[in-house]
């Protein structure tokens, strides 16, 4: 493959959807090598449903604020 990542010296906001996140796995370790900051906010659903009307009345609100920082 020709494809290439490089880290991201930054912060980036990741929405992680615990039904779904498999065993022994953490977003924090996940992300480490490839992100400087992470700000998680964990969701108490499954991953195909994070972008659900239920899922964004808790998400929306922090993407907003997020975004006006």
């Amino acid at each position: 493959t020709t494809a290439h990542s490089v880290p991201f010296d930054g912060k980036a906001t990741l929405f992680v959807a615990e039904r779904t996140l498999q065993e022994g796995m953490t977003p924090e370790q996940a992300w480490a090598p490839w992100i400087a900051g992470l700000d998680i906010y964990r969701q108490d659903c499954a991953h195909v449903d994070i972008i659900s009307p239920v899922a964004f009345e808790k998400i929306g609100p922090i993407i907003r604020a997020t975004l006006n920082k």
